[in-house]
C-alpha cells in the first residue's frame, strides 16, 4: 500500500482520504470492509470518507461542530451522500445509537471518553465486527485492556510514528 507523505503529518486528510492511524491497521480495514458495511466512527475526517467509499453508510460522532461541517463539505464535493454526521462536544452529548449495529467501530476522537464509547461500542457491535482503536495506549485509554480482557483476537499495530501518543492502532475481532 502506497501512502503518501503528506499522511504523515496529519494534514490534507479530507484529500488523502485516509484514516490518520498506522498503515497496516489501515490495511487491515481495507481487506474487511464490504459495500453492505455500517460503519460507526468517533472522530471524523479523512476515514469519513474513506469509509463512505467503501461502506453502504457511515455514522460519524465529533466534537468539533466546525470540523464536522468541514468533512460534510468535503464529502459533499465528493459526491459522497452516505454519511450521518453527528456533533458531540462532550461524552454526554454523544446521540444514543440503540437499536443499531455496526460491522466497524473507528474510536479515533477528541474530547469523548474512548473508555467509555468503547463500552457502547461493544454494546452496537456483533460477533464478526471489528473494532479500531487508535492511540490504543496513550493516558486518555488507560483501562481498554481490562474492557478488553474477554477478547482474545486482538492486534496491535505499532509504529514509532505514533510514540509517545499512544504506540498505534489495536483492532480487536468481536
Amino acid at each position: 500500500m502506497l501512502i503518501p507523505v503528506e499522511y504523515w503529518n496529519g494534514k490534507n486528510s479530507l484529500e488523502l482520504e485516509y484514516p490518520w492511524i498506522v498503515p497496516e491497521a489501515i490495511q487491515t480495514l481495507i481487506y474487511f470492509l464490504k459495500p453492505d458495511h455500517e460503519v460507526l466512527e468517533y472522530g471524523s475526517g479523512g476515514s469519513t470518507l474513506f469509509f463512505a467509499r467503501r461502506v453502504k453508510h457511515v455514522t460519524s460522532i465529533d466534537n468539533s461542530e466546525v470540523w464536522a461541517a468541514d468533512v460534510m463539505k468535503a464529502a459533499a464535493n465528493k459526491g459522497l451522500t452516505n454519511i450521518t454526521m453527528h456533533v458531540a462536544p462532550t461524552t454526554n452529548a454523544c446521540p444514543k445509537l440503540t437499536g443499531q449495529k455496526f460491522d466497524v467501530v473507528l474510536i479515533d476522537c477528541c474530547e469523548i471518553d474512548r473508555r467509555t464509547v468503547l463500552r457502547t461500542s461493544l454494546e452496537l457491535t456483533h460477533p464478526g465486527s471489528l473494532i479500531v482503536i487508535d492511540n490504543y495506549d496513550a493516558v486518555y485509554c488507560y483501562g481498554i485492556d481490562e474492557i478488553l480482557k474477554d477478547y482474545s483476537n486482538q492486534h496491535n499495530f505499532d509504529d514509532l510514528h505514533w510514540w509517545p501518543a499512544g504506540k498505534g492502532t489495536k483492532v480487536v475481532y468481536v
